[in-house]
Parts: C-alpha cells; structure tokens; sequence
C-alpha cells in the first residue's frame, strides 16, 4: 500500500490491490483506542444516569440549540477541568469520577452544538 500524506492529514493517493483511491478520510487510528473507550463508556453514564433527559447522537439533539444549556456544559466542562487539577496536585482525593473522560464528553458536546449552530447559520464546512 502507498500512501503520501499531506501537511493537512488528508490522504493524497491511496493505492491498495493496485486500485487507487482519491480521498479524504479521518485518520481514526491516530485516536487512542483507551480514550475512545473512556468516551463511549461517558456516554453510557449519562444515559444510565439521567434516562431520557441525557444528551447524546440518539437523544435530545435540541439541546444543542439552547445557548443556556450549551454555556452550562461549558461551565461543566471547565469544573472538571478543575477537580481534575486538584487531583492532580493532592488537593483531593480521587474519587473515582473518570474527570478526563467527562472533559472528553464535553468537548464532544460543544463541538456537536458549534457544529449544528453553523449549519443554522450557514456557516457549515467554513473555517
């Protein structure tokens, strides 16, 4: 198989079985598997835990449109970011709560809210 990458990530030429293939595709591979796992396992909590008031790609997608609700997660994202820090330093004791796989979950969240935000407004694929 050849493959030239470019600066920007995208697969150039992709020749495999002697077919080749003009592409560009997300490079997966280059995400851990563990930090995939730890995300999907915080989507599950929050379903577990909060039912059908969850957010998630299945559930409440008009959350999204809420600027209060988008600004909370916001707010959330960055508690997290703190408890975690504390931990971090012995400041407190770790309790178990997975605070790196909640700020994973967060970040997802804001950016499906950015995301649905500039297809409203028009503004989808821009950069």
């Amino acid at each position: 198989m050849n493959a030239e990458f470019k600066r920007d990530h995208s697969i150039e030429e992709l020749q495999d079985f002697g077919v080749a293939n003009s592409s560009v595709k997300p490079r997966y591979g280059l995400i851990p598997k563990s930090a995939l796992d730890a995300l999907a396992n915080r989507f599950d909590l929050g379903e577990t835990k909060h039912k059908d008031k969850t957010w998630n790609a299945l559930v409440n997608p008009e959350a999204l449109n809420s600027t209060e609700w988008v600004i909370s997660r916001a707010e959330h994202v960055i508690h997290h970011a703190m408890l975690y820090i504390q931990k971090l330093n012995g400041l407190i004791p770790d309790d178990g709560d997975d605070d790196a796989a909640a700020i994973m979950w967060g970040g997802t969240c804001l950016f499906e809210a950015k995301r649905v935000r500039d297809k409203i407004n028009g503004l989808e694929g821009s950069k």
